[in-house]
């Protein structure tokens, strides 16, 4: 019996040092940090189609931290706001944790916001998949921290992971003022 452990001990010391085991124990680690205060929009993008107004840019007139947000601006749709892509290589089981401030100043006095995921796939004729991933109500004119976890589902055709915001889904035609605000985010 003692020898048994002592030949398994040195068959996962080998295979650790060789890698092998190490590749099935770790998984890789994305961090993205944006606080914009390098006056770029850090890898976030607008999710509109192309032509549309929507409108991302680093503003200096409302910030949680440091001299710098990223505002989203010209919003026509409800699921327009700002998106980032997580990783081009999804590994089924990973989790993603989100952590971020937005604010608002026009509009209602409370407003309803939503952390989504898009994946997209290997396929590229396949399409894309869409999950509201954490729902939240941010106060106009306060810093609100908004959070959200993602676990990866068990899916090898899946390619892309990507991250947005957006206002609860409404039909084009039902879309009002409100549902239209320029938000900031901040600290991601």
């Amino acid at each position: 019996m003692r020898l048994r452990k002592i030949v398994f001990a040195l068959m996962a010391a080998v295979l650790f040092q060789s890698g092998l085991f190490a590749a099935q124990q770790w998984k890789h680690e994305v961090k993205i940090k944006s606080d914009f205060e390098d006056g770029t929009v850090q890898g976030w993008g607008p999710r509109g189609d192309k032509g549309s107004e929507e409108t991302l840019s680093v503003a200096k007139n409302a910030k949680h931290s440091g001299e710098a947000s990223l505002k989203i601006s010209n919003r026509q749709k409800t699921w327009q706001g700002p998106i980032h892509q997580l990783t081009d290589k999804a590994v089924p089981g990973d989790v993603y944790s989100i952590d971020a401030w937005l604010y608002y100043d026009e509009g209602p006095d409370t407003a309803a916001f939503t952390f989504s995921v898009e994946r997209s796939f290997k396929d590229e004729a396949t399409t894309h998949s869409y999950a509201n991933i954490s729902a939240f109500q941010a106060k106009k004119g306060v810093w609100t921290e908004i959070k959200a976890e993602y676990t990866v589902p068990a899916d090898p055709t899946q390619k892309n992971i990507f991250v947005y915001i957006e206002r609860p889904y409404k039909k084009d035609s039902e879309v009002t003022a409100d549902d239209k605000i320029s938000f900031y985010l901040d600290d991601v």
